[in-house]
């Protein structure tokens, strides 16, 4: 998948939250993992920490090894922790989260809604 590619992936996604692609990319420290159709975003947030986004295209059980995988890769790397904000209507990706790892810390509100917010240490591998 291209750069390109990628930018349109994240402008369409239906999970956005006001992501731009283009400004994404721009930004010193975000991390793209591909790995088939797949593609997990990183974005930096402060040394070590990356906050995840994942633009799945087919789901179930490959999807959730792609995804550790990407995790894996990160913790590999310099990652200390990840989280995700996954908003309160998405139980499905609540549970997807939770099958690859992540732990639930609160829910927050979020300029888009409210959110769960999960995370998943280094540990975690």
């Amino acid at each position: 998948m291209t750069q390109q590619d990628i930018i349109e992936a994240i402008n369409s996604s239906p999970m956005n939250r006001g992501l731009n692609g283009a400004d994404w990319f721009e930004r010193p420290g975000n991390i793209s993992i591909n790995i088939d159709e797949d593609v997990f975003l990183f974005d930096y947030e402060n040394e070590g920490i990356y906050q995840a986004h994942f633009l799945a295209t087919e789901g179930g059980k490959a999807t959730l090894r792609r995804s550790k995988q990407a995790l894996r890769i990160m913790f590999d790397g310099d990652a200390t922790m990840v989280f995700c904000l996954v908003p309160v209507a998405r139980r499905d990706v609540s549970l997807m989260v939770r099958w690859i790892g992540f732990t639930y810390k609160q829910t927050v509100p979020t300029p888009y809604g409210v959110c769960d917010l999960y995370c998943v240490l280094k540990d975690y591998i």
